[in-house]
Order: C-alpha cells, then sequence, then structure tokens
C-alpha cells in the first residue's frame, strides 16, 4: 500500500478538535459542583445534550458518553481510501469491542435495550447497523453478524465459527479471546502493509496488547495458574512483550520484565496494594496521554493526528466522568428551627 493521504482528512478533524474541552476549562470545572458543572458544560459542545432544567448525577454521566461517541463518529466521516482504511483499524478497536458485547448478550440471552446502550458504534457498526443485527434469538445475531460482514469479513468470519464451538463447550472466554486474536491479527496485517506511516498506530495497540496480556499475567500468577498452555490460552497476540516473557511472569518470574520503563512504577506500586484494576486504569491513562501528545509532536500530516484526536476525547470523557462522579449535589438549606414540630409530642 501507498503512503495514506491524511492530509484533508487531518485538516477537517483539526477543525473538530476545537471544540474538546481545553485545559483552562477542565480546571475551572474541576471546582465546580453538579449544578456548576452543568451550567458551564451547557455553554459548550455538551450544551444541546444537557437541555436546560436541572440535571442529575446519571443525565450528566449520559450526556459525557453521548459527546464521546458523537466525537469519536466525526473521525470516520474525514477521511477517504486508503486514509479511511488506516484510520478505520483505529477504530476496530471500538468494533471489536462492541462485537464482543454483541455476543455476550447473545450468549446470555440480553433484552435488545441491554445491549444496545452499552455499544459505542463509532467505527464500522453504525448505530442503525447494530439495531439490524441484534435479534431475540442468539443464533441470528451472530448470523447478521456475518452476513453483513460486520465488524469486517475476517472478524464476522471468526465470530461465526467461534460461535459455533461455544455451542460445543459453552466456553465465552475462548469465544472472545478467538474473537479479538482474529480481529488483532487483521489490523496487524493492514498495518504492516502500510509500513513506517503507521508506527504510531502500531505502538500504541501493541501497548495496548501488552498492557492486557501483562495484567492477564499477573492474574494468572496471584491465582497459581502456571501451566504454560493454560496461559497460553488466555493471552491476546503478544504486542513488544514477548510471550516466553509473559508465561515466565505467569509462573511467578519477575513482573517487571514484561514492563516498559515507564511502567515499573506503577507495576510496583500496584503489586504493594495488590490493585490490580487501579494498574489497568493507570496505564490506559498513560497510553491516552502519549498518544494524545502525538498531536502536538507527531507528524502532521500521519496518522498521530487521529490518534491524537481519539486519544484526546477518551480523556476528556474520563475527566469528566470523574468530575460528576465527585462533584457535590445542591446544597440543602437548614430547616428553620421555628418550623421544627417539637420532638416527642403525642398527637
Amino acid at each position: 500500500m501507498s503512503r495514506p493521504d491524511l492530509v484533508t482528512g487531518n485538516t477537517r478533524l483539526r477543525a473538530r478538535r476545537t471544540a474538546l474541552l481545553d485545559a483552562g476549562q477542565l480546571a475551572r470545572l474541576a471546582e465546580r459542583d453538579r449544578a456548576g458543572l452543568a451550567a458551564d458544560l451547557r455553554a459548550t459542545a455538551y450544551g444541546p445534550l444537557l437541555g436546560s432544567g436541572p440535571v442529575d448525577r446519571p443525565a450528566l454521566l449520559r450526556a459525557v458518553e453521548e459527546r464521546r461517541r458523537e466525537a469519536l463518529r466525526g473521525v470516520r466521516t474525514v477521511y477517504r481510501g486508503e486514509a479511511a482504511e488506516v484510520v478505520g483499524v483505529l477504530l476496530a478497536r471500538y468494533d471489536l469491542a462492541d462485537t464482543l458485547t454483541l455476543l455476550r448478550g447473545a450468549a446470555h440471552d440480553l433484552p435488545d435495550d441491554d445491549v444496545l446502550p452499552a455499544l459505542h458504534c463509532v467505527g464500522a457498526l453504525t448505530p442503525a447497523g447494530a439495531r439490524h443485527v441484534v435479534a431475540e434469538e442468539a443464533e441470528a445475531v451472530v448470523h447478521r453478524l456475518a452476513a453483513a460482514r460486520l465488524p469486517d469479513p475476517e472478524t464476522a468470519a471468526a465470530a461465526r465459527r467461534a460461535w459455533e464451538r461455544y455451542l460445543l463447550h459453552g466456553d465465552l472466554a475462548e469465544l472472545e479471546l478467538t474473537v479479538a486474536r482474529a480481529a488483532t491479527a487483521r489490523a496487524d496485517r493492514l498495518l504492516a502493509a502500510v509500513g513506517r506511516p503507521a508506527a504510531p498506530l502500531r505502538a500504541f495497540l501493541a501497548a495496548e496488547r501488552d498492557a492486557a496480556n501483562l495484567l492477564t499475567a499477573l492474574r494468572l500468577a496471584r491465582a497459581g495458574t502456571a501451566d504454560p498452555g493454560a496461559v497460553r490460552a488466555q493471552l491476546l497476540l503478544p504486542g513488544t512483550v514477548p510471550e516466553r516473557v509473559l508465561l515466565a511472569v505467569a509462573a511467578g518470574g519477575d513482573p517487571g520484565a514484561a514492563a516498559p520503563a515507564a511502567w515499573r512504577a506503577d507495576l510496583a506500586r500496584a503489586l504493594g496494594t495488590g490493585d490490580l484494576p487501579g494498574l489497568a486504569r493507570t496505564l490506559e491513562q498513560r497510553r491516552l496521554a502519549a498518544a494524545a501528545a502525538g498531536w502536538r509532536t507527531g507528524d502532521p500530516l500521519g496518522v498521530a493526528v487521529p490518534l491524537g484526536y481519539v486519544a484526546a476525547v477518551e480523556e476528556e470523557a474520563r475527566q469528566l466522568r470523574e468530575l460528576v462522579t465527585l462533584a457535590a449535589g445542591p446544597r440543602l438549606r437548614p430547616a428553620d428551627p421555628a418550623a421544627r414540630e417539637p420532638v416527642g409530642v403525642a398527637a
């Protein structure tokens, strides 16, 4: 594949970037209570999602999530041709998550109203496509994905084959991992064809897999699962950390050997506290921060721009979810002592 021409798309995406909140706005929002948050956000791109009346915490969180999806859907619309294929690999992370959500919903026989709100629908799988795929019968979900070749032909075919095996063995984890490996192999193949211009995206996706595999190896070590076959069965395709190193960690070896230097302090803290979920969040924040920095420091004509934009959208949503969750509600006015009824007086 020739070097994809991302120039036009990057220019359009830069215009969309101005709608994201800057550091100063986020700092001011951190000082607001819930009502103040809603008032300030109404003056931004969140305004149409909030309306004009009082807003409770769930409504604020819904607005943050809908704005995140809205901003991410904009990425897909500004690129064409080979550039769209490369950016499609970036958005395929969300397609994979949506495919797995649909398969889990089918496996657990969940109603549409539980499955649809959990989908991102920002890549090849659109909101309309998702509504077409969900069905009352679990088999129909898998067949509709395959018939529509969603999210892509390779992943759809892998999902159908994995589902047939799931029906025999009932191993949902194996089903999910099989589909994830197929989607990962497809992404690697497409980016390898692009070559050097895709390096920032390849590094980002590899770091994502490294973090997931490291956390899996740590959990297996904690559970005492050291059998190489059992460990391999739970790992994604390797990123930059070799499988042999991950097997050693699962067997009780030094986790630092499987972590890039930038992660080792976070890893040491997590091992000291036993907080693996916290480690997962910290490593995600580090990956997003590194990708978002590429918006300013990476090739302005390359894939660093869409990658940085997506990371900035995710980081904004993360910070806002945290602010909304921690924000105090409206203060209650103290009751007028004269208006209180006497305590302990019989009617």
